[in-house]
């Protein structure tokens, strides 16, 4: 037996400096964290500290430095996992540290990692060996020690033909009960029972030719030329499709791992998006500014228009309106006869007869002089008339215009929508204040360069899709020609009358092939149904009872892969990626899990990712009651919607933790300018400084002091 004691993470993608205790008490270790955060790359790193480069998706093409870490710029960094343990031994549990570490350098394509190197200590200083790992955590069962509860569902089936949409999905579900297969096939030794097989096939091919020799039966010879040409033709088949199995599984990890940068990369953000985000924030600045502009030449148009000056000047105006007033109503303004006067003046004679001529008499000139006079005067008189009445009667209208108060209206309008104008611009600077430093930050991104890649390796994967498909037939097709090839040369051998000790060798390797098939069948049977019966019981625990399913099997089929399943209440076989819904899913994954370690043996922790995603509270009540008793060490890594439901067990039997992305985007307080992840000792009740959420102060959980 191993259990974890502590980790300690430094440099490994988004955990800089990072040390997480585990309990070792009994209780559950659960580290919360959203999604996001880190649970992924938390799970990968244990994973990389005991089985190495090769458990990671495209070993050494795989990024472990952090994802600011610029090369060249920054310079070389070295990435390293050290992992406390206590290892079961004859004279008790021994502590011991097991350290993998990897330097990472600047090279021509940006970076390159060393090969990693393992260090396993035990506390007296003495060395460890991989044998002694490989023992307590087989490599074959590495999926199900740490498992990513969201991708583990492909087990039991856990994606339908529609959600079949992506080529990395179809991959990974392919991928996933591949391993399966692996898992069954290694718990059950049925691979140490084919490697047994195929040398007593062999040898049996080898005593053929010498009977067949010594006897002279031409037959013989030839049926068991057909046998070794079906066998040799199936086994080519099965190699074949076995590499484009492994090759497919290898693809579906580099797919994931890609998508895993890219959306990493993005949590950052889009370079591209980022710069179309300040695009739109810049246009939306020039556009606030224009309107403001506007905005404020209308109110100068306001405050030089007539309404306006004529209000100013409307104590002044109103006194002149009060004084013409009086004048225009007694008619005083304007004279209307000067032009008869002048008219007689042009004539020479007035109306009384007296002459007004400027050439006649002393008499007429003077009085032509004096009349001239009068007619200039009043004419002068006449116009300062005519102007204070037209003045008069334009105030007066205007000073009853003013009773609207529209200028009054506009100065209104202008000033809402300069307000309205201010606000737009102080928001877009802000946008752009806070647009420009990000994108800074990812304006080197390689995401188009991932994209591409990924583009490139789902074109492959569908090439692999059809040609796995077309092997499949193949060899069916195949094991049927060798099924056919047995009969007619155990006819042949039946016809062949022979003796001797090459008749009786064959014969002893005929009946020591057919205990290893009947071994193999009684293996595959007894020991499937041990697993299929315990998972069973499990899963019951987890989910209750179902209206139309009666159990949960291990199924094999005819190309001797195993898959998970489930049997109606009728005994046909349910499609459980269509009947089942996303909790009964999980709850099938981890019975199934949990199952497996216990039928191998095998007393392990079990680290698990987003194991109670989809379930409602009673459900996941269940669930992880039946976890936390069944493993001998549980490590959850739970959101907070998966906590929700199951505080008080979490009170009563977990050591909780708290991990945060310094990078999420509801993050209150912000302790770091990257992206790194935090670990802090707040509990699922708990918030604090570092992990602060909007949104906490108002909940249910309670501040802790950091």
């Amino acid at each position: 037996m191993i259990r974890f004691k502590q980790i300690r993470l430094s440099n490994f993608l988004v955990f800089r400096d990072a040390v997480v205790d585990f309990a070792t008490d009994g209780r559950v270790t659960v580290l919360r964290a959203e999604n996001g955060s880190g649970k992924t790359t938390f799970l990968r790193a244990m994973e990389w500290a005991i089985y190495g480069d090769e458990s990671l998706p495209g070993a050494r093409r795989y990024r472990l430095h952090p994802p600011d870490h610029r090369m060249p710029e920054d310079g070389p960094i070295l990435v390293s996992v050290e992992l406390d343990v206590d290892v079961e031994s004859a004279d008790g549990l021994k502590e011991a540290t097991i350290r993998r570490f990897s330097e990472v350098k600047p090279s021509e394509d940006g970076w390159e990692r060393t090969l990693s190197e393992a260090e396993f200590t035990f506390a007296d200083g003495t060395a460890g060996d991989e044998d002694t790992l490989e023992t307590l955590l087989p490599w074959r069962l590495r999926e199900f020690f740490f498992t990513d509860g969201d991708k583990a569902t492909d087990y039991v089936g856990g994606l339908d033909e529609e959600e079949l949409v992506s080529s990395s999905k179809k991959a990974a579900a392919s991928s996933l009960r591949g391993n399966v297969t692996e898992a069954v096939q290694s718990l059950l030794g049925l691979d140490l029972i084919d490697a047994v097989r195929a040398k007593a096939v062999q040898r049996s091919k080898d005593l053929d030719k010498e009977l067949a020799k010594s006897t002279g039966s031409g037959a013989l010879a030839e049926a068991s030329q057909k046998q070794s040409e079906a066998q040799e033709h199936h086994a080519r088949i099965k190699v074949d499709l076995a590499k484009h199995e492994e090759e497919r599984r290898a693809l579906a990890a580099e797919i994931n791992d890609l998508e895993e940068r890219r959306d990493e990369l993005l949590r950052s953000g889009d370079p591209d998006e980022l710069q179309r985000q300040v695009a739109r924030a810049e246009k939306r600045l020039k556009k606030s500014r224009e309107k403001l502009a506007l905005a404020e030449r209308e109110e100068a148009r306001t405050l030089t228009s007539a309404p306006f000056t004529y209000t100013a000047a409307a104590p002044a105006l109103m006194d002149f309106v009060e004084r013409a007033e009086p004048l225009v109503e007694s008619g005083v303004v304007p004279a209307t006869y000067l032009w008869w006067v002048r008219r007689r003046l042009e004539e020479g004679i007035c109306m009384c007869g007296c002459g007004l001529d400027p050439q006649g008499g002393p008499a007429d000139r003077e009085r032509h002089e004096n009349v001239t006079k009068l007619v200039a005067q009043s004419e002068e008189e006449t116009r300062s008339a005519n102007h204070a009445g037209d003045l008069y009667y334009h105030l007066h209208g205007q000073l009853e215009s003013l009773q609207h108060n529209s200028w009054l209206e506009q100065l209104a309008t202008s000033a809402q929508a300069q307000k309205e104008a201010r606000d737009e611009i102080i928001d877009a600077e802000r946008n752009i204040d806070d647009l420009e430093p990000r994108l800074a930050m990812v304006k080197d991104s390689p995401v188009e360069g991932l994209r591409r890649q990924l583009l490139t390796l789902r074109e492959r994967d569908k090439e692999l899709d059809k040609a796995i498909a077309g092997l499949a037939r193949e060899l069916k097709a195949a094991y049927d020609d060798v099924v056919t090839a047995d009969r007619q040369l155990d006819a042949a051998r039946r016809r062949a009358h022979t003796a001797g000790d090459i008749s009786i060798k064959s014969s002893l390797y005929q009946d020591l092939l057919e205990v290893l098939r009947r071994a193999k069948t009684w293996r595959t049977v007894e020991d499937v149904e041990a697993l299929s019966s315990r998972m069973n019981d499990l899963f019951r625990g987890m989910i209750g009872n179902h209206e139309i399913l009666a159990e949960v099997r291990v199924t094999r089929s005819d190309t001797e892969t195993f898959e998970v399943a489930g049997i109606g209440i009728d005994g046909r076989r349910m499609d459980v990626a269509h009947q089942f819904n996303g909790a009964s899913k999980r709850a099938l994954t981890n019975a199934f899990v949990l199952a497996l370690g216990e039928t191998a043996g095998v007393r392990a922790p079990h680290v698990i990712d987003t194991p109670l995603g989809m379930m409602d509270p009673s459900v996941r009540r269940n669930v992880f009651e039946v976890m936390s008793k069944e493993c001998v060490q549980l490590v959850l890594l739970l959101t907070r919607s998966e906590i929700s439901g199951i505080e008080e067990m979490l009170d009563a039997s977990s050591l909780t933790l708290t991990v945060t992305n310094q990078g999420s985007g509801d993050l209150v307080n912000r302790q770091f300018d990257d992206t790194r992840s935090v670990v802090c000792a707040c509990s699922h009740r708990e918030y604090c400084l570092v992990c602060e959420r909007a949104g906490d102060e108002s909940s249910s959980l309670v501040r802790r002091s950091a």
